[in-house]
């Protein structure tokens, strides 16, 4: 049975569907009346209500409202028009599949494996999958060896291609795979100079195009090609051929240039129309990461202001040739992260703070914290890192010292690595007086060991003394 849309009546069959809607014998001879068709002139049944309605024929000869198509077999008529049976899926209200479970539009009965209730195609193509030798999407059948095949390339092998006559397998068609992406890479190319405004820029595209299929292959050529037409339109609307190497770098820039490392190669080597200038291209680099840090801070800001200030002193020596780009970066980094941590000018403890997290960064530093004592009385001082180091190397110490007494070894040298490791803990002497102060270890009267070296005695708890003294 079915459900009449106007009327909501159970009928055996519905007389037409239009734009979405089905009427019942009933409501289609009340709202649908014989006149004249205002596109072709012939008598039709036509709905009432709808002063634009055509008849049937002159609705098929419309594109298909989806895709556009002008030649094509009906798949649906929809509220917007007709589509073609490719778009109609997308038209249909998703429903479950009884099998899996998932919601899809593209139910369908797949009688040809014997499947007569509507599941979705992965239900209804789990034999299906990529040919192992024409790489296609095909029912499968797998051979004595294992291999899974497709029938065409199963039963009838390798086959001459039509267009180059090499060997193919025969699961192919009517083209080899190397055929098909030359195919595709023309055909590409051939809609990517429409977006080009230049027609030698079009030339240039295609020229390009050739070349890169060459040099990577037909496969990769024809699947990267699109990355690359960005370039070519940017340059189009500037100019109306490919500039100089100074001018791709005032459009892009050296990171904008990084991502079309290809056509600059095929620009420098191949045809000569640019050449790559490292001095510019690095100079360039260089300003473009100052630029990013003097705008880390918005507009008429402390910080701002503190930054700008520090870069002018920075230019100044620039111009002196007491420094250079890449040392400004290194200057400014470090100024506008510590920047970052303090409220507006940086006190003592945001200093400390950022040096204990980076403590490399120490010499960068340096000149941004004479500019804020000079300018801003900041009263600031880079602290000693010795101390740090110094608490570093004891905790490293503690730590060996730990592993080597959970170990139970007798050896002549565990025992002065042991001693070495303890006396640099213990009392900060070098490791390396482990061996030759071994020979000069005494039992102390009040427990522990004592150990003489250069006129001053060195005691070891009865812990490490017990491990040194050892024999069995």
């Amino acid at each position: 049975m079915k459900h009449c849309d106007i009327c909501e009546k159970e009928v055996p069959r519905l007389t037409r569907r239009y734009k979405g809607e089905g009427y019942c014998p009933t409501c289609y001879s009340r709202y649908f009346k014989q006149k004249k068709c205002p596109k072709c002139g012939q008598s039709a049944r036509l709905p009432i209500d709808d002063p634009n309605a055509i008849c049937k024929k002159c609705m098929t000869a419309i594109p298909c409202t989806r895709c556009g198509k002008t030649k094509y077999r009906i798949g649906k008529m929809t509220q917007y028009g007709p589509v073609c049976t490719p778009c109609a899926i997308y038209f249909r209200p998703p429903k479950t599949c009884p099998r899996c479970g998932t919601i899809s539009r593209r139910l369908s009965r797949y009688y040809k494996y014997g499947i007569t209730e509507q599941v979705c195609p992965k239900c209804g193509l789990r034999e299906h999958g990529t040919c192992a030798l024409c790489h296609r999407f095909r029912r499968l059948f797998t051979t004595n060896l294992g291999k899974k095949k497709c029938k065409a390339c199963l039963t009838i092998g390798e086959i001459p291609c039509p267009k180059c006559g090499k060997p193919m397998p025969a699961g192919r068609g009517n083209r080899c795979e190397e055929c098909y992406y030359k195919e595709l890479l023309d055909k590409r190319i051939k809609i990517n100079c429409a977006a080009i405004l230049s027609p030698l820029l079009e030339q240039r595209f295609t020229s390009f195009g050739h070349w890169l299929r060459k040099t990577v292959g037909p496969k990769k050529a024809a699947l990267t090609i699109n990355n690359y037409i960005l370039l070519f339109v940017e340059i189009g609307y500037i100019h109306r051929d490919i500039p100089s190497y100074k001018g791709l770098l005032k459009i892009f820039g050296a990171g904008g240039l990084r991502r079309y490392l290809l056509p600059i190669r095929w620009m420098a080597n191949e045809v000569g129309l640019i050449n790559i200038d490292e001095e510019l291209k690095t100079k360039l680099t260089e300003q473009r990461r100052i630029k990013t840090y003097l705008n880390i801070f918005e507009a008429d800001t402390d910080k701002h202001r503190i930054i700008n200030n520090y870069y002018k002193i920075l230019k100044d020596k620039l111009k002196l040739n007491k420094t250079s780009l890449k040392s400004i970066r290194l200057s400014l980094c470090p100024a506008t992260r510590l920047l970052d941590l303090s409220p507006t000018i940086p006190r003592q403890v945001d200093l400390n703070n950022y040096l204990s997290e980076a403590p490399g960064q120490r010499a960068s530093l340096s000149g941004f914290i004479t500019f804020l004592n000079n300018k801003y009385m900041a009263g600031l001082f880079l602290p000693s890192m010795k101390a740090k180091a110094s608490r570093k190397k004891r905790l490293k110490s503690k730590q060996e010292l730990m592993v080597l007494m959970t170990q139970n070894k007798l050896g002549l040298l565990y025992k002065k690595r042991l001693l070495g490791i303890a006396l640099n803990y213990f009392h900060g002497l070098p490791i390396s007086c482990g061996k030759t102060l071994f020979d000069f270890i005494l039992v102390a009267p009040n427990g522990g060991i004592n150990i003489y070296h250069q006129g001053q005695r060195y005691w070891l708890p009865d812990e490490v003394g017990n491990k040194l003294i050892k024999t069995s």
